[in-house]
């Protein structure tokens, strides 16, 4: 976000938020297309699920965090993206 009015913190919380959702939706994506994943032991997969649900989590709990500060703030970034 370029507005001077915009809290320091804030700026950095919607760029985690923007980094995590690309990591996400890469791992995502090796989950449900990538022949590899299939070939991973049960507990290798297993694992790869709970961390995606862990960084969804995550995100959820970081967009609540950045809605409290600016309501707009996350629609105005994508917007201007």
């Amino acid at each position: 976000m370029d507005n001077n009015t915009t809290k320091p913190y804030l700026d950095r919380m919607i760029d985690e938020e923007k980094q995590l959702g690309e990591r996400i939706e890469k791992l995502r994506v090796f989950i449900l297309k990538n022949d590899l994943f299939h070939s991973l032991s049960q507990q290798k997969k297993n694992l790869m699920k709970g961390q995606l649900h862990a960084m969804m989590l995550y995100q959820h709990f970081l967009r609540e965090r950045i809605n409290l500060e600016d309501s707009n703030a996350l629609a105005e970034s994508y917007n201007n993206a």
